[in-house]
């Protein structure tokens, strides 16, 4: 079973083809790094989903 990566991006840039954020260019790097021993990475971008800020009080 290979080794695997996740990396959440949590700038507060917005994403453009023409531009990355400062994140977007560390995580490339980290990927890369990583996938020279074989770890299988994936990435996400906070902005894209409809996180809510905020937690409640009581969960259980």
């Amino acid at each position: 079973m290979p080794l695997t990566a996740f990396a959440l991006n949590c700038t507060l840039k917005m994403p453009r083809d023409d531009d990355q954020s400062s994140t977007d260019r560390m995580l490339a790097e980290l990927t890369k790094a990583l996938a020279t021993h074989d770890v299988e990475c994936e990435t996400a971008r906070a902005l894209a989903h409809n996180i809510k800020p905020g937690v409640l009080s009581d969960m259980g």
